[in-house]
């Protein structure tokens, strides 16, 4: 007979907040600048920065006294602004799934930089499973990120 796996198991209780922020897609990563002396250098955009930076404060409140060092599962939940066309009465009063852009991969990548600039994990790479949803905030609602870490043992 052969050895039976358990599934993933939690290491310990996960950690569960929501960011009063609004999400936003950062496109593109650094850019390659010159300067003045023609020496080459690499720059992000004060937006993607801004962003980062905004997680990071907002999330690190959360953050355990050490960083994960383990397998991690994120699950990002993106509240973002209701549009005027669905609020009228007939359209139901809670989150309505998301189905135009932002596209939630791009979601993901600013959130994550900005949690990984918190200190909630050793690398990002650690990031094994996770769930991104995004919705339309329930009528007089505010964006929000819903957030959810769990280290998991492998």
């Amino acid at each position: 007979m052969g050895e039976i796996v358990s599934e993933n198991k939690p290491k310990s209780q996960p950690i569960c907040f929501t960011l009063a922020i609004c999400p936003q897609v950062i496109q593109g990563g650094n850019r390659i600048g010159r300067s003045k002396a023609g020496k080459a250098f690499i720059f992000s955009s004060k937006r993607k920065s801004g962003y980062q930076l905004q997680v990071a404060a907002e999330a690190s409140r959360f953050r355990p006294q050490r960083p994960f060092a383990g397998p991690i599962r994120l699950d990002l939940t993106f509240i973002l602004p209701r549009p005027q066309s669905l609020m009228r009465k007939s359209d139901p009063d809670g989150w309505i799934p998301h189905t135009k852009r932002p596209d939630r991969d791009n979601l993901i990548k600013g959130t994550q930089d900005g949690l990984s600039s918190a200190g909630f994990w050793l690398d990002d790479s650690q990031i094994f499973a996770g769930e991104p949803l995004k919705y339309y905030a329930e009528k007089g609602g505010d964006a929000r990120i819903i957030v959810r870490i769990e280290e998991v043992r492998g």
